[in-house]
């Protein structure tokens, strides 16, 4: 005989919010153990607050929503689209004080947060690839499209960090509706492979087809222990824990498998190894401004000059920052030494968002 199943009653609305105050409450007391002599915060700053959402669809079908940031009162609007790095989402670039999203929209930029297949709250059908390629083929223009269509700019301004950063150089090279195009931290050549990541290619070809690797979760879990971290360069330990506890996504498999084939190769290549896309960037017709921390080894100048060597348009510039990678963004200084050029980099080149045909029919 088996006895019926029966349902676990939900726990009320006032319930669940105690449970996640009592879940909290823990860990940040799990902190100030681990860290009894740190005088900083758990986390530097809440949440942020939920963004207005354009929605598009790639040619594939697969849908994604960009976060979009409107400008600050009198300012031209002109659409700057910020694309993320692997493992973080969207709100990475406008998580705590200075933050790079938040710095354009008051320079009067209207920004959208880059959403794509492989993050939280997109829908991909059954079969079609995560990685690389189909993000740059299928994503990136139709994502384009919706921007120029809800700004009525006719070109967009790109700014990606890291992966974000690799996929506007090869989208300039492809030659998307781009206006220019920041790229920060963003290697395009890299070191010889270890052990580690020919290990790491062979665990995510072994994966389910669409696999994402639950990173985040982990991180969380982490989360108390988390200290000022020297692989985040000089950004506070608050500041850390913020990002890892608001910021941060799973990682597609698929993604992981070409981002391993690009260090196996030592160069940006797509996902069968045939293309060699720093060979493309003689044919990008956009101004480029690639930012480096000084002392990274993964995506420092070594790794990063090759873009700009390559790149096919006169107006091209790179800006070294002090500290490692994360520096750029994340820094306890990145408002000075790389958030604020780079906006005004930007704010000199916003015309490059115009077109001919947008000033004749403002001047109609």
């Amino acid at each position: 005989m088996s006895l019926p199943d029966r349902p676990r009653a939900a726990l009320s609305p006032p319930a669940r919010a105690l449970a996640a105050s009592a879940v909290e409450l823990t860990r940040r007391i799990a902190w100030r153990t681990l860290h009894p002599a740190d005088r900083e915060s758990f986390l530097e700053a809440p949440r942020p607050p939920a963004l207005s959402r354009l929605g598009y669809v790639a040619a594939d079908g697969s849908r994604a929503d960009l976060h979009v940031l409107e400008p600050a009162a009198g300012g031209g609007g002109e659409p700057v689209l910020l694309a993320h790095a692997v493992g973080l989402g969207v709100d990475a670039y406008r998580y705590g004080a200075g933050s790079l999203a938040h710095a354009l929209a008051d320079a009067g930029f209207r920004v959208y947060l880059f959403a794509h297949r492989g993050d939280p709250d997109t829908h991909t059908p059954h079969g079609v690839p995560l990685d690389f390629d189909a993000i740059v083929e299928q994503d990136v223009p139709a994502a384009l499209e919706a921007v120029r269509v809800d700004s009525g700019f006719e070109r967009v301004h790109w700014i990606g960090h890291a992966l974000g950063g690799q996929l506007g150089l090869v989208a300039a090279a492809r030659a998307e509706p781009l206006a220019t195009v920041v790229a920060l931290s963003a290697p395009v050549t890299f070191q010889r492979p270890r052990t580690e990541v020919r290990a790491l290619s062979l665990l995510t070809r072994l994966l389910p087809e669409g696999a994402v690797l639950p990173g985040h979760v982990l991180a969380r879990a982490a989360l108390p222990a988390v200290g000022q971290e020297g692989w985040m360069g000089s950004a506070p330990g608050e500041r850390v824990r913020g990002l890892i506890e608001f910021a941060t996504t799973g990682v597609a498999g698929g993604l992981v498998d070409q981002v391993s084939t690009w260090i196996r190769e030592g160069t940006l290549t797509s996902r069968a190894g045939l293309v060699d896309y720093v060979s493309t960037f003689g044919r990008a017709t956009v101004p480029l401004l690639t930012v480096y921390g000084r002392a990274s080894g993964v995506a420092g100048e070594a790794q990063t000059a090759a873009a700009l060597h390559a790149w096919g348009h006169a107006d091209a510039l790179a800006l070294a920052v002090p500290g490692r990678s994360a520096d750029v963004l994340f820094g306890a200084d990145a408002k000075r030494t790389a958030v604020q050029p780079v906006v005004e980099w930007l704010a000199d080149r916003r015309r490059m968002a115009w077109g001919p045909d947008w000033v004749a029919s403002r001047t109609a």
